[in-house]
């Protein structure tokens, strides 16, 4: 989406994977300024510091999308993570679910941290206990491992308690290395082990159980992110630094159907 709409705008995009590495980061950031750039749409945190103040000083229009943090002459947008925790957890409860486990890739983003955090104070919204034997995050580094390694590595976890009866991954990927380890061990799912994840990637409704999952507006956050990198480019000024969007529940077949009487 990014790249289409810039495109139509007459600009050429250059496409840096950090891996959440922060001295990698500072490389982009560096062979971005001698190429001239005159924009940056990130689509996390900035790691680094030496990264954020090598773009405000160089007068670099930044946007960041899928982050919780504000930085000063920066602008982004962001879903709500404390809704998406409320509705993970509300269907879940409702489903009959009460000892959910939490299972994340390594909390490298305020997004991340910050879901977290929300899921916990779901958790206690629903009057449901929070162990620290419920919640597993992922040790190895993005640039060796998929997320779907990753989840698959935490899911081992997962299946040494013996109480748990849902997960809630911190996104979908993370979610089809979790099932493809339940699957390996026989795991009846959502019979046994109910599991709901978060971003509606495309292969959500395509795997077996389809996977209950929370959809963010990726699309809608990258426009808005484009529209406002453009204005900032062209000197038009922005009436907000941060915008935050909603998401949305897409029941399948990896949770339970509703008990009957809950609403």
């Amino acid at each position: 989406v990014i790249e289409r709409i810039l495109r139509k705008e007459g600009y050429i995009t250059f496409l840096c994977n950090t891996f959440y590495n922060g001295h990698l980061e500072k490389e982009y950031v560096e062979t971005l300024i001698q190429n001239n750039v005159i924009g940056v749409i990130s689509g996390s945190d900035i790691v680094d510091e030496k990264s954020y103040s090598l773009l405000i000083n160089n007068d670099i229009s930044t946007v960041l999308l899928d982050t919780q943090k504000k930085l000063e002459g920066m602008f982004s947008v962001q879903v709500d993570n404390e809704l998406i925790a409320r509705l993970a957890v509300s269907h879940l409860y409702d489903t009959g679910a009460r000892k959910i486990s939490y299972c994340s890739e390594p909390i490298a983003t305020s997004m991340l941290q910050t879901r977290y955090e929300c899921f916990k104070h779901a958790m206690k919204e629903f009057g449901l206990t929070l162990h620290k034997n419920q919640c597993f995050f992922a040790q190895n580094q993005f640039n060796n491992h998929s997320k779907i390694e990753m989840g698959y590595d935490v899911a081992a976890n997962v299946l040494l308690q013996d109480d748990i009866d849902a997960v809630f991954a911190s996104s979908d990927e993370f979610a089809y290395g979790i099932i493809s380890r339940f699957k390996e061990h026989k795991i009846d799912i959502p019979g046994q082990i109910q599991i709901m994840g978060c971003d509606n990637d495309p292969s959500s409704s395509l795997i077996t159980p389809s996977l209950t999952t929370l959809q963010q507006p990726i699309s809608l956050m990258a426009e808005i992110g484009v529209d406002m990198l453009l204005r900032l480019i062209n000197d038009q000024g922005l009436s907000e630094r941060s915008k935050c969007l909603e998401p949305s529940i897409i029941i399948r077949e990896s949770t339970k159907e509703i008990s009957i009487g809950k609403s």
